[in-house]
């Protein structure tokens, strides 16, 4: 199981990041909570549903690489300060992965823990294949706060047939509350780490719509995203795989925050989606 990349499925479930913390008042107001979103064909493809507080209650989402007429289904948790407990439901298998528990359809739960600030400690997310038992698994991923600028999250697949090392991804935060840049790692020693690839983010000066998912997010929306990938020899001498440059466009509403984005992927295939709001 590649943690690695399951992790940057959850974490980039949502191509906007959202709200800070401190944010969260803003939400009396029913701004940035999205309701809908369309695709350039104006399907829906993914809906939120929420409770009379401005919580969110229940959403679905289809994905291009879920088989058709399959979603991914959730309902949500929160606790009286208004923090995302639990997350469970049903994600669909991914059409092109090769191996068994990539491709298979599988049950999720999400339980989340917080510190005494507010800021995300630890979360767990249970994955169940209800038939194939053997392949089931779970993650703990817990977060530290080196300083004011770095969130640390650390990702452990405790099931004991993955012989998995836990890995890292520090998150670089700039002086605009967004997220400048992932570095995702594993720790050879104590004091040595292998990169094995890095994220830079640029952004607008709009507003993101809301995200309930706890973690480091941006206040702001992604104008670009560069992903460079690297490689180790056998001596450890690093090199890079490969390099992709993402690019956003949007419009706005009347609020500030995105009507209309444009993903521009590095082959030059564009992903068109529009956005609707509570």
């Amino acid at each position: 199981m590649k943690t690695p990349q399951l992790l940057l499925i959850l974490l980039f479930a949502f191509l906007f990041s959202g709200c800070n913390k401190d944010d969260e008042t803003e939400l009396l107001k029913n701004e940035g909570l999205v309701i809908r979103i369309e695709n350039n064909d104006h399907k829906t493809i993914s809906e939120w549903e929420y409770n009379k507080n401005n919580t969110l209650k229940e959403s679905w989402n289809h994905l291009d690489y879920f088989q058709e007429g399959k979603n991914s289904t959730y309902t949500y948790s929160f606790n009286s300060q208004g923090q995302l407990i639990k997350k469970e439901g049903f994600e669909p298998g991914n059409m092109l992965m090769s191996s068994y528990s990539g491709a298979m359809d599988k049950d999720v739960i999400n339980t989340y823990s917080y510190n005494s600030d507010g800021t995300i400690n630890h979360f767990t997310v249970e994955c169940n294949y209800n038939t194939r038992e053997e392949l089931d698994y779970t993650l703990n991923i817990s977060y530290q706060y080196p300083s004011k600028n770095l969130i640390v999250m650390i990702v452990n697949n405790v099931n004991p047939t993955a012989n998995s090392v836990a890995s890292y991804t520090d998150y670089v935060i700039n002086n605009d509350s967004n997220i400048e840049e992932m570095i995702s790692y594993n720790m050879i020693s104590a004091t040595e780490k292998h990169i094995y690839s890095s994220t830079k983010f640029t952004y607008d000066k709009k507003k993101a719509p809301h995200s309930f998912e706890p973690g480091p997010v941006s206040k702001n929306n992604i104008l670009t995203k560069t992903i460079t990938s690297y490689y180790y020899d056998e001596n450890g001498n690093q090199s890079i795989g490969y390099t992709s440059d993402y690019t956003y466009e949007y419009t706005y509403n009347d609020n500030g925050y995105p009507e209309k984005s444009i993903e521009t992927y590095p082959n030059e295939i564009q992903n068109i989606s529009y956005y609707f709001y509570k």
